[in-house]
């Protein structure tokens, strides 16, 4: 079960079976957005972003981000610039 379930973080289409193994750009940032409003809801800000940082590292491993390009992400402090940066950093880059 915990195999399972480290499996699923930052990938939690492992069980979707309609899913190829590399969504697209763009629901891993509409899941990671989601991810994220739910994060907020529930500790509110700004621990929720705080606490989210550890999961959009997972989002974003597939992405091979550069040490500045993490940094950037993992330090900005308001939600809406965190979604902005990372939906545009989805979006421009290509998974390798």
């Amino acid at each position: 079960a915990v195999m399972i379930g480290r499996g699923a973080i930052g990938n939690p289409w492992i069980f979707d079976q309609t899913c190829t193994e590399n969504p697209s750009p763009e629901l891993v940032a509409e899941t990671m957005r989601y991810h994220l409003e739910l994060n907020l809801s529930f500790y509110g800000d700004p621990l929720g972003l705080i606490l989210f940082r550890k999961h959009a590292v997972n989002y974003l491993s597939r992405y091979k981000p550069s040490s500045s390009e993490k940094r950037r992400l993992l330090t900005l402090e308001e939600p809406r610039n965190f979604v902005k940066y990372s939906t545009n950093f989805i979006l421009n880059k290509s998974v390798s």
